[in-house]
């Protein structure tokens, strides 16, 4: 007889090359509950022409064989050809086992990996009843009047649920909500999400069969929930005390401007002498000292005070068509004396006629102002800053400043439109100064149209800034 090693098998058998069985194992009789002399020189069909005719192996082949009580026997068969010395086919060898122990033995697997899931898992049967469930999901309904036993229907299981009040969004429309269950559970589709009187959360999804019947599985999200809520609490307490602050800033911002007005406007009558010599030349020093000084303050309250209204949302635009060669040119005009001190060339090479948009043009202006506000003031001696328009890859509407100034790390680059950074290195900067609000302030302001601001430099060859327009202006009225 043949040797059968590392094979895994219940019983084995051989056949001649009539395909009749020649030999079983000796197992053969305890394993199956069948008579190894009913079953020896047999030809069974598992072995008949039409199937081996080949002399191919073959697997997992499905076979009943009656025992004496007349009930079958359900093998797995599996056989491979065998040769004689000179090659010529001599029957086949294999093994069997029983196929029902095998059902078994994977059904129970199944069911003890269905028991071990911490989620509760029901089976619906196609007439809406219960086939089995898990012990999570019977400990979630502990206390239902209804028994989870095979063959109760889902609509009873719901309509004690809902009339005991176990499922608070059913409150007071108990029949609604019952009919709208049912909807949901027949005609499965997303996920369902239930607060219980409990104080539990569950999260139910359910999922047809091949057969018309449902698989529900059901989630405590309890802890979850929990959360989400905390984490909805801190960002209500956050964003409460950034309008706190933002409150704060915009009435600080107007309750200082008003002396500081004052401040200027003595300071411009004392080197004005219009009273009158003011005695030591110093005086006169000091006073342009005090205006400079208030004159900057001033300036920096007002960013502040833009970026308090903005957070606020109480920056409310004025839209108006705008020609943007004009607006450059009187942004230009307004820096050309300070340009001129440090050494700086400025140009407009926007297209003639001036492209259009439709903006707010005070807004545009704080925007243009503040880049080239930048540029100047990073840009050394001899340098020079040109104003262009082009359009972007979606053909949308852009602006650029570019600087042949000091430029700015990769490091930094990335974090330029964060409020109170600095748009370039100071080290190499001339003494001018700033709240570090401005960037920022470009871009929100640039977004309320619906557009942007975005910067591209590199350290010691320069900077260039881009504003982009909408392809059709999305004015944003923070208001």
């Amino acid at each position: 007889m043949a040797k059968f090693r590392g094979i895994s098998a219940e019983w084995f058998w051989e056949s001649d090359r009539d395909h009749r069985i020649a030999w079983v194992s000796p197992d053969f009789e305890s394993r199956t509950g069948l008579r190894a002399a009913d079953f020896v020189s047999s030809r069974p069909e598992f072995l008949s022409d039409e199937t081996v005719g080949s002399h191919q192996a073959f697997r997992d082949w499905r076979y009943a064989h009656p025992r004496a009580n007349g009930e079958p026997y359900h093998f797995l068969i599996n056989g491979q050809p065998v040769s004689d010395g000179a090659g010529r086919f001599a029957g086949y060898h294999g093994t069997g086992r029983d196929f029902l122990a095998q059902l078994r033995r994977a059904e129970e697997r199944l069911l003890d990996a269905i028991e071990a899931m911490e989620d509760g898992f029901i089976l619906w049967n196609a007439k809406d009843r219960v086939v089995m469930c898990n012990s999570a999901f019977e400990s979630m309904d502990r206390e239902s009047y209804v028994a989870l036993r095979p063959g109760t229907r889902f609509e009873d299981i719901m309509r004690e649920r809902v009339y005991a009040g176990k499922i608070l969004a059913a409150r007071g429309r108990e029949e609604d909500y019952i009919r709208q269950r049912l909807t949901q559970h027949r005609n499965p589709s997303g996920a369902i999400v239930q607060q219980l009187s409990s104080g539990q959360w569950v999260r139910i999804v359910e999922r047809r069969t091949r057969d018309g019947g449902i698989v529900s599985i059901r989630s405590d999200i309890t802890d979850l929930k929990r959360q989400e809520d905390e984490l909805r609490r801190a960002k209500e307490e956050a964003e409460g005390a950034n309008r706190a602050k933002t409150r704060f800033l915009a009435t600080m911002s107007h309750e200082l401007r008003t002396p500081l007005n004052a401040i200027i406007g003595f300071s411009e009558l004392m080197q004005g002498r219009m009273f009158g010599p003011l005695g030591s030349p110093k005086y006169g020093e000091y006073a342009a000292a005090i205006n400079a000084s208030g004159r900057h303050l001033l300036s920096l309250i007002g960013d502040i005070l833009d970026m308090s209204r903005i957070e606020a949302g109480r920056y409310e635009l004025h839209p108006q068509e705008v020609d943007l060669r004009e607006v450059v040119d009187e942004c230009l005009f307004m820096l050309q004396g300070r340009a001129a001190e440090d050494g700086v060339f400025l140009s407009n090479e926007l297209s003639r006629p001036g492209p259009r948009v439709t903006a707010d043009r005070l807004a545009i202006k704080q925007v243009l102002i503040n880049l080239l506000s930048n540029s100047v003031k990073f840009t050394p001696r001899g340098g020079r800053i040109v104003c262009r328009d082009g359009h972007d890859g979606q053909k949308r509407l852009t602006v650029s400043v570019s600087d042949t100034g000091v430029g700015v790390s990769p490091e930094r680059l990335p974090h330029l439109f964060e409020p109170f950074a600095a748009p370039g290195d100071a080290s190499l900067a001339k003494p001018v100064g700033g709240t570090g609000l401005g960037l920022s302030i470009c871009r929100r302001l640039m977004r309320l149209h619906g557009g942007d601001v975005a910067i591209d430099s590199e350290l010691g060859r320069g900077t260039t800034a881009t504003v982009t327009f909408p392809v059709e202006p999305k004015l944003a009225s923070a208001n």
